[in-house]
């Protein structure tokens, strides 16, 4: 009977710190976080972390981005040597003026290993069925699934 309470307690002191950590983050997060490509579509200067893709990627010190958000978009002046291709999708947090944005922290996605994501996934769709399919079958008088007897 006291493992019970024990566990009790404990269960309740676990679930009381995991609500109060929910609604710390609740009240604070906008505290914590930079605007987005939504706000720099606005014309927001600052600092930001935008998500865009390479449009032009140029030998010299800059590079333009196209940055998204729902219908409306804007080119985005990146002053930075950065190593991309057109095509290439990055994510950089930074201050933005009229100028352009002058990094702080820069993550490139390639365009081949974004792709490649997919390719993966088509490789691995056969193999899943087939597991599936190892130990389960469908009735069709019944219409649903049922695990294989053998198995």
């Amino acid at each position: 009977m006291k493992d019970m309470v024990r566990r009790l307690l404990l269960a309740s002191i676990f679930i009381s710190l995991l609500m109060l950590l929910c609604l710390y983050h609740y009240l604070n997060h906008e505290r914590y976080e930079y605007p987005g490509n939504e706000e720099v579509i606005k014309g927001f200067e600052g600092e930001v972390s935008i998500y865009g893709v390479v449009i032009n990627s140029s030998d010299s010190s800059e590079t333009y981005i196209l940055v998204k958000y729902g219908s409306k978009s804007r080119i985005v002046r990146v002053l930075s040597n950065l190593d991309v291709e057109n095509g290439d999708k990055v994510e950089i947090l930074g201050f933005l003026d009229e100028n352009g944005i002058m990094p702080e922290k820069t993550i490139v996605y390639k365009k081949w290993s974004y792709y490649l994501i997919f390719i993966r996934s088509v490789i691995a769709i056969p193999i899943v069925v087939y597991i599936f399919f190892k130990y389960w079958t469908f009735d069709f008088r019944e219409m649903k699934f049922r695990r294989r007897k053998d198995a």
